[in-house]
């Protein structure tokens, strides 16, 4: 079953890596940067379980993949406020906000799980813990850093 999904995540992954390179019209850089929070936040979920001990379950499996769901709709909220700031400068803003407030509903809740005595529901609320607090990390720091950067070295 691990076999299976790792496969099936990494073909997932590979789907919104094209999905986001065609909604940004073959730019690669904007493509890796919109992909880099999803990417990044799959990793540090996997080190944190090797680190804590923590063992995926079927349960996990699917939480796994909601929270990769939503690390992408993060990344690309920001993504599409950093890229339309000209047209629009408080989106940004408004989709932070949006984010903030999804994620601080999500991590209580589900996020709660992981003080269950039962280990395989604490491992959920370990897995959607650390894979929502690094997705919005990553999001809302990591991301909109790089695109400054990006935007400075341009060539004019």
């Amino acid at each position: 079953m691990s076999k299976d999904f790792n496969l099936l995540q990494w073909i997932s992954m590979l789907f919104v890596f094209v999905i986001l390179w065609l909604s940004f019209r073959g730019n690669i850089r904007y493509t890796l940067l919109g992909f880099m929070p999803i990417l990044l936040s799959w990793f540090i979920v996997l080190g944190a379980m090797v680190i804590f001990g923590k063992q995926f379950n079927l349960v996990s499996v699917v939480i796994s993949t909601f929270i990769f769901g939503i690390g992408v709709d993060y990344s690309i909220f920001v993504m599409s406020g950093l890229l339309d700031k000209g047209n629009n400068p408080d989106l940004l803003k408004y989709h932070k906000t949006a984010i903030f407030f999804s994620a601080v509903i999500l991590i209580i809740t589900v996020g709660s799980m992981m003080f269950a005595r039962h280990p395989a529901i604490s491992s959920v609320g370990f897995c959607t813990l650390v894979g929502l607090v690094s997705s919005v990390v990553l999001s809302y720091v990591l991301q909109p850093a790089i695109f400054r950067m990006m935007q400075e070295r341009r060539p004019r």
